[in-house]
């Protein structure tokens, strides 16, 4: 078979046949244009197609209050008018009732979760797919038609949908795709073609090692992302520090921007916002800072002991994934290895993170301090000022270095090379997502790099004379006069077709 690799796809609440409108926080508006992709794939007398997504095919974080709200008050109401048509209830007892309502999950819905969304427990996350797959049909309908025609699917973990660590929520996710399948094939054969992988995929004919790329994101690493519990026995998941920004600030700031998180980079975003509503964006700020301290709380704490037995099964399934490509486990534990350390997890990142977020404040309070001294004494403001930059500039690079890495993959792809080449492992192309930056990258004379992109909108100010927002780029490794090739390329919707994906060189 051949592979097709594409990632982040960021599927959320979709469209409303209600009210033919989409949600704010959706960020994939191409079913039809992944339903005719998928045709293309199948044509007649073309090989079987193995379609990988690596990573982030789901955003559960931007299913977010308002759908919560709605089902809560709708549950509510039903409630209410069942306890009307019985006998009449004090109305004491009525509001505490309201309280302890449930609607279909096994614990009650907070107050959190009616603002920012639904947590992470199972039966949450299913009815979190339910609304994406309502809102998503049409994609839904094409894989199904795709898996009926004897292709294959496999599913990679990314940040944005680490709930797929859930048995219950992977079920559902095969039901939902069950539903369209063609009737000429059984529930047993469709579910027989997909498959969950938690974190890599490796494929020995091609020679070619797959995985989504937020292990080496320091914002949105996992301590343990085979095993991402809050702690062991629990049903709700440990989230990095990236997955509560979207869930408390982004996801709030694209009700007034719905395409805030698509400019690229985000200073461009910053001075749009800044020109078309200056009061908005100030009023973002002061929304952003708050924030902030209640994203490094939500951090939290482990215990030794919970260290220890998180470790412990995450380990186990670091060897249940080496087990099932033939690998050995010493060499995915390496590979492991060099992820990212998870921002407030550490001494030094507790440091930066609270230099990072307090540090606009107190540039103010000096500039504030500084211009009234300058009046008082009646030196130079600006002298003064200039001085103070001399200091503040360097401070302020390192700050954001620490935070942003300009390419977190660079020195982590000859190691993965290393590692599985170190066992008797061939790997002659590596690819990832994440970035959502659709790159080709020569390693060593042996190892090329792919990374597919996005298929959400992305705006970049630097290539957007030659390039769509919609890139829809997928990598395409085949068989090509007996070696494997593989091949960055673009889906036209145009023409119908892909075509190459036009990038520059580097820097």
């Amino acid at each position: 078979m051949e592979l097709i690799v594409i990632s982040d796809l960021h599927l959320s609440v979709g469209y409303n046949d209600q009210t033919g409108r989409h949600s704010r926080n959706e960020d994939f508006f191409f079913d039809e244009e992944f339903k005719r992709f998928l045709e293309y794939l199948q044509k007649e007398n073309s090989p079987k197609k193995h379609l990988i997504i690596a990573g982030d095919l789901f955003d559960f974080l931007q299913v977010d209050g308002d759908k919560v709200r709605e089902l809560y008050e709708d549950g509510m109401m039903r409630k209410l008018k069942e306890e009307e048509a019985q006998e009449s209830h004090e109305e004491e007892k009525k509001r505490e009732s309201y309280k302890q309502w449930r609607g279909p999950f096994e614990n009650e819905i907070t107050k959190r979760e009616k603002k920012y969304g639904l947590s992470t427990e199972q039966d949450k996350t299913v009815w979190k797919l339910g609304v994406i797959a309502k809102g998503h049909s049409v994609f839904f309908q094409a894989l199904g038609n795709f898996l009926s025609a004897g292709n294959r699917l496999s599913i990679i973990t990314g940040n944005h949908d680490i709930e797929l660590f859930g048995e219950k929520v992977r079920k559902e996710l095969v039901n939902r795709i069950v539903e369209f399948k063609n009737s000429q094939v059984t529930d047993q054969q469709i579910e027989g073609r997909i498959d969950f992988y938690p974190w890599f995929y490796y494929d020995k004919d091609y020679k070619t090692y797959i995985e989504h790329g937020n292990q080496y994101d320091t914002l949105n690493s996992f301590r343990y992302f085979l095993y991402p519990l809050l702690e062991h026995g629990s049903d709700k998941l440990w989230l990095p520090f990236g997955s509560f920004f979207v869930r408390y600030f982004f996801n709030k700031l694209e009700t007034s921007n719905p395409f805030a998180d698509n400019i690229k980079p985000m200073t461009k975003y910053m001075q749009w916002a800044w020109g078309e509503d200056k009061w908005q964006f100030l009023k973002n700020i002061f929304l952003y800072l708050p924030t902030m301290l209640q994203l490094f709380l939500k951090g939290g704490k482990l215990s030794r002991a919970q260290k220890k037995l998180l470790e412990k099964e995450n380990d186990k399934k670091l060897d249940e994934s080496a087990q099932k490509f033939g690998l050995p486990s010493d060499a995915i534990k390496n590979i492991y290895s060099l992820m990212a350390s998870p921002l407030t997890r550490n001494k030094l990142s507790i440091i930066l993170y609270f230099a990072g977020t307090f540090f606009p404040i107190i540039t103010l309070i000096v500039f504030i301090v500084l211009f009234a001294l300058s009046q008082f004494f009646r030196f130079s403001f600006w002298t003064a000022l200039s001085s103070f930059a001399l200091l503040i500039v360097p401070i302020a690079k390192w700050v954001l270095s620490k935070f942003f890495q300009k390419d977190p993959f660079e020195k982590i792809l000859p190691k993965i090379k290393e590692h599985l080449e170190y066992a008797g492992i061939d790997v002659q192309t590596i690819v990832f997502g994440h970035t959502h930056d659709p790159d080709i990258r020569i390693v060593d004379p042996d190892l090329r790099y792919f990374n597919t992109g996005t298929w959400t909108t992305v705006f970049s100010e630097e290539e957007r004379i030659i390039r769509e927002a919609k890139q829809f780029a997928f990598v395409w490794i085949k068989e090509v006069r007996g070696k494997p090739q593989a091949s960055l390329l673009r889906w036209n919707q145009n023409l119908n077709q892909p075509e190459r994906l036009i990038l520059f060189d580097q820097k």
